[in-house]
């Protein structure tokens, strides 16, 4: 098989698997330093998001500093009820060659592991990047819902019926 015919085997199949991105909107919550210029979300179809609990959420997201960084920490914080909750926490330099310039604009992916022991809710994502001096590069918030993993399989079995019907 062709590196061409396996890429579109590959696309076809995540498209019918429902395994797909999506670039969301946000809230800029405190920028000082930095600017996103896009969040995707996989898997995501429609927003607000789902996490299915046991599975992971990849988080794409482009920005461009307004300095130059030697060193920064992304964390990810869920919103429930008006507390945050800490979620996770990555090193700026673990996900890109350091240091990130000024003005160059960045791709990072995170990973968003959704335990199984989460609760079935309805939340904030709040995504935040300080530099070295722990001044804010960027804070982003959308909104999201974590349901069970059996539920997922009920929606797409949904969906196929929606599009035989189409």
């Amino acid at each position: 098989m062709s590196l061409c015919a396996l890429f579109f085997f590959l696309a076809g199949a995540c498209q019918l698997l429902g395994v797909s991105g999506k670039n969301i909107s946000f809230a800029d919550c405190g920028s000082k330093v930095g600017k996103i210029v896009s969040i995707d979300i996989s898997p995501c179809k429609v927003e607000p998001c789902t996490f299915y609990k046991g599975e992971n959420a990849t988080c794409t997201i482009m920005f461009i500093p307004r300095e130059d960084l030697s060193s920064a920490v992304i964390q990810a914080f869920g919103i429930i009820s008006d507390v945050k909750v800490p979620w996770k926490s990555w090193s700026l330099c673990n996900l890109t060659k350091c240091p990130v310039k000024n003005a160059q604009e960045t791709k990072i992916v995170l990973s968003l592991v959704v335990s199984p022991e989460y609760p079935t809710i309805k939340l904030v994502v709040d995504i935040e990047m300080k530099d070295q001096t722990k001044q804010m590069v960027f804070c982003a918030k959308f909104s999201a819902e974590i349901k069970n993993k059996g539920l997922r399989a009920m929606e797409q079995d949904s969906e196929l019926g929606k599009d035989k019907k189409a």
